[in-house]
């Protein structure tokens, strides 16, 4: 295998995005913009959430509920109750912590202005946590982080590196995250003519022997990516 001629340019090389490299350049800013606009606003809306739930909480009604059936379902006691307001039958339903018998008594609170609204003592209503609101604006960030660091790589090397044949010696299966991948180990010729080696992870395996072109930073051999890239090209 050679070195395609595009990799022999002089230094450094004209790049440019490719189709894969703007989506990936505009949902990081997007990912910045929502993450601005959006955690302000989810943290207003747990903060009315709380609001909300701590009047149903203080203005409840408290009963007492009969448990009709029980059953068991992921791992949880679910009950179905009902209870009387006014001469009406108000049902209800709940998970519980433990096993409980049919026509068995719980006290049931609920909402005077709508009585089906309403919930066992053990299983209060809850409001959005307020923590997911930078939680979320953070996660956000972090991904928009990343996408500009792999993009802001993928062009240094492509301008700046040095390119060379690499042979598979090994490949193995490894795990990207949930998704199933192989661990390709590899080797290569650097600048002063040692043999360095590397790590290559992708969703399909590469044959023990097998080919391909790599492109290294000079100064650190083993900051390398497989050309082609997906989000990062040569310019014609």
């Amino acid at each position: 295998m050679t070195i395609p001629r595009e990799l022999l340019r002089s230094k450094p090389r004209s790049v440019e995005l490719t189709g894969s490299g703007r989506v990936a350049l505009s949902l990081s800013f997007l990912l910045v913009v929502v993450a601005l606009v959006g955690g302000p606003l989810m943290h207003e809306a747990a903060i009315g959430s709380r609001e909300r739930v701590s009047q149903r909480v203080r203005q409840a009604v408290a009963a007492t509920g009969v448990i009709r059936t029980v059953k068991r379902d992921d791992g949880k006691w679910r009950v179905n109750y009902v209870f009387m307001v006014g001469g009406r039958t108000i049902t209800g339903k709940a998970a519980v912590k433990r096993r409980v018998e049919p026509q068995a008594r719980i006290p049931i609170f609920y909402s005077p202005s709508d009585p089906e609204d309403n919930w066992t003592g053990e299983r209060p209503p809850r409001a959005m946590p307020i923590f997911l609101a930078p939680v979320f604006g953070v996660l956000l960030l972090v991904v928009a982080g990343l996408l500009q660091l792999k993009l802001r790589r993928d062009r240094f090397l492509l301008e700046n590196g040095r390119a060379a044949v690499a042979v598979a010696r090994g490949s193995q299966a490894a795990s990207q995250g949930e998704a199933p991948g192989h661990a390709t180990q590899f080797e290569y010729r650097t600048l002063s003519g040692g043999t360095a080696s590397g790590t290559l992870n992708s969703e399909g395996g590469i044959a023990v022997g097998t080919e391909f072109i790599v492109v290294f930073d000079s100064d650190q051999p083993t900051k390398l990516v497989k050309y082609p890239l997906s989000m990062v090209r040569i310019a014609e």
